[in-house]
């Protein structure tokens, strides 16, 4: 068993935990919306006073619900078809704010473009240094796998938009 830094970052902040695995694919197939740390660069003990566990023990609060969700995910159709291809493009409706988001993910789940179309069609692009915060998105999120559309469209609408503010 190695020992893994894990942290699911939800944007204002992240939690923390060491993990116990036999691998950090092991790891990522447990708990959703996490991500394994590279150390490289990092020192260790900065992060002393973390909850610590071994895989295969109870989850603690803030893991368990990663853990649950997980779960559901694995056995729904397109369960991780959005990840080890490079960039992936997603459209995402937000019916209540009648706007549209048209995001390309780099491979790691992180924002590089953004699209925002408005209800009346208008287009605005935006990158990371316009965003304050840039969580990952868990690409193995079965839901995620019919908001996919072609880089193609993508880039067409990106030539169009305007950039933002």
């Amino acid at each position: 068993m190695n020992r893994f830094l894990v942290t699911h970052n939800y944007g204002m902040g992240a939690l923390y935990w060491w993990i116990e695995a036999p691998s950090s694919d092991a790891i990522i197939q447990r708990y959703a919306e996490v991500e394994v740390v590279d150390l490289s660069g990092i020192d260790p003990t900065r992060f002393t006073d973390i909850a610590s566990l071994s895989i295969g023990d109870p989850a603690p609060p803030g893991l368990a619900g990663l853990e649950d969700q997980r779960r559901i995910q694995r056995g729904k159709p397109g369960y991780g078809v959005l990840v080890g291809r490079g960039k992936v493009y997603l459209r995402q409706d937000y019916l209540e704010e009648r706007e549209t988001y048209l995001v390309e993910y780099d491979e790691n789940g992180y924002r590089t473009r953004q699209i925002m179309q408005s209800a009346d069609g208008s287009l605005e692009r935006s990158g990371p240094e316009d965003w304050l915060f840039n969580p990952p998105e868990d690409l193995w999120n079965p839901d995620l796998a019919s908001c996919e559309i072609p880089r193609e469209e993508f880039d067409s609408l990106w030539a169009r938009a305007h950039d933002g503010n």
